[in-house]
């Protein structure tokens, strides 16, 4: 083969190998039309900052950070800089480099205070440092001012309450802010689960049956729903309650057909039936001794 056909196979192979690359690296729908339609831009508008801005959280978000700081180093060169901050700062925290990805997000903030996305990040940054009093701040700034709250942001901030020691009611303020996020995005099985566990940590017993009672409707009074209405009763010791509960999971259970995950459901009632007839009589109705 002659040399020029050499070097024109190698292109074709590299090509090829490049294109397949992208295709994997660019897996999400929309991401290699996204891509398309950046590069179309960059070629038209070369100087334009926001393109190169746009391409490098692209970039960022599938993984080619390579990619990204070339387009982070060439946006800083075609505008203010602070306006690659956000991008940038999202960048350094994906690479785990969190103390330049507190510096970008700092940056950033100082010219858009409010703007919830970063202060969001940048309270994950915190949390990263182990600063657990910043990342509450922050977190409590995000949480005023983002419009699409849920509820893994509460108990976020519910866990970084829990975290501080010097703090004279930890649960208590875990609770308050869980909540809060009852209060603004719905009562949800996420939040109230969470909820529950702490009220069963501090011996408040009653709150956790009225809230676990509060996703009755919610989940459909389903086997789990059950089960862990029987975990509630079972640790304070109401005996006959839990021992009720098990039964109409395990009714409602037999309804449905076999699966792998009610397998595990089964073995676990079996094992709390047990529990429970080791200090219950149930046929007399009283404790056993």
């Amino acid at each position: 083969m002659k040399k020029s056909h050499v070097t024109r196979f190698s292109c074709r192979v590299a090509v090829a190998f490049l294109l397949f690359f992208i295709s994997q690296a660019f897996s999400h729908p929309g991401d290699e039309h996204k891509l398309e339609h950046l590069n179309s831009q960059i070629t038209q508008q070369p100087y334009s900052q926001i393109a190169h801005i746009q391409r490098a959280s692209l970039y960022t978000r599938t993984g080619n950070y390579t990619l990204a700081k070339k387009d982070f180093i060439a946006a800083k060169t075609l505008g203010e800089t602070y306006r690659v901050s956000y991008e940038l700062g999202v960048y350094y925290f994906k690479t785990e480099d969190y103390t330049l990805a507190i510096n970008q997000f700092d940056n950033y903030l100082k010219h858009f205070s409010d703007y919830y996305p970063a202060l969001e990040y940048r309270a994950k940054t915190y949390i990263k440092i182990g600063d657990t009093k910043k990342a509450f701040e922050d977190f409590s700034r995000f949480l005023e001012n983002s419009p699409y709250t849920n509820p893994g942001h509460y108990i976020a901030v519910a866990k970084i309450a829990l975290s501080e020691d010097g703090r004279e009611d930890q649960i208590g303020d875990a609770i308050t802010i869980i909540d809060a996020g009852i209060s603004q995005t719905g009562n949800s099985p996420q939040l109230q689960s969470f909820a529950v566990g702490l009220e069963i940590s501090r011996g408040f017993f009653d709150q956790a049956v009225t809230r676990h009672q509060s996703l009755r409707e919610i989940t459909s009074a389903s086997p789990r729903w059950h089960i862990e209405m029987a975990e509630i009763l079972v640790k304070s010791e109401q005996w006959a309650k839990a021992h009720d509960h098990l039964n109409h999971s395990e009714m409602k259970l037999a309804q449905y057909k076999k699966t792998p995950a009610r397998e595990k459901l089964s073995l676990r009632i079996e094992k709390m039936q047990q529990h429970v007839s080791k200090n219950y009589d149930v046929d007399k109705g009283s404790l056993n001794h």
